[in-house]
């Protein structure tokens, strides 16, 4: 047995996390350089929607979701598709974030606080750059669907993901056409894998 046959799900599973994690920010930091050509996609809805520190934390959950992947989906043939899709999916959005570059201008100038350090660590590491469509709702969401669709009893997976959609308005993260954006996102992605790869 060769070696990638021995850990091809480990190799694709770290493809596709590496895809995320070094593609991304390249992608953030070109759009920095371009950020007077950004959009600014802020509504009056945007405006009153409440600053809530506590949503930090489902909104940090959404790093984890995707991992899940991993560990609840067995079947290899199964894992095969649903890397696939999601790579479609993440080079979707890439696309999108270089021929429609985004800003939001959403954040509080300064947080107090019990959950103030968490946001002094995270907003540094996330500039308000690749924001549409929103792929902290489109990943997440995505993977309790794959998930779910693998085993019902993960059904639990579904709820956690609309709580980080929701979390990316609390914590002044995403407009809310990011959010429907990345909900358009996750069913395009959700029909390539019913429709195309897993039939």
């Amino acid at each position: 047995m060769s070696f990638y046959r021995k850990y091809e799900k480990e190799i694709l599973f770290a493809a596709i996390i590496l895809f995320f994690f070094i593609v991304y920010p390249l992608i953030n930091h070109l759009t920095i350089a371009r950020d007077a050509d950004a959009h600014v996609l802020n509504t009056y809805y945007d405006d009153i929607i409440p600053f809530i520190p506590l949503f930090i934390i489902p909104y940090a959950s959404g790093f984890v979701m995707p991992m899940l992947l991993y560990f609840f989906i067995k079947d290899l043939v199964f894992f095969r598709k649903a890397v696939l899709s999601y790579f479609i999916m993440m080079c979707i959005a890439y696309a999108t974030f270089i021929l429609y570059p985004v800003k939001v201008v959403l954040r509080p100038e300064s947080i107090a606080g019990f959950f103030a350090p968490l946001f002094q660590l995270y907003y540094p590491l996330d500039p308000p750059y690749n924001a549409f469509p929103s792929l902290h709702v489109a990943q997440p969401l995505f993977a309790a669907l794959l998930v779910y669709h693998y085993d019902k009893k993960y059904w639990w997976m579904i709820p956690w993901a609309a709580l980080i959609a929701l979390s990316t308005l609390f914590v002044k993260q995403h407009y809310i056409l990011d959010v429907a954006s990345g909900l358009v996102l996750t069913a395009i992605a959700y029909f390539i894998f019913i429709k195309i790869l897993n039939k």
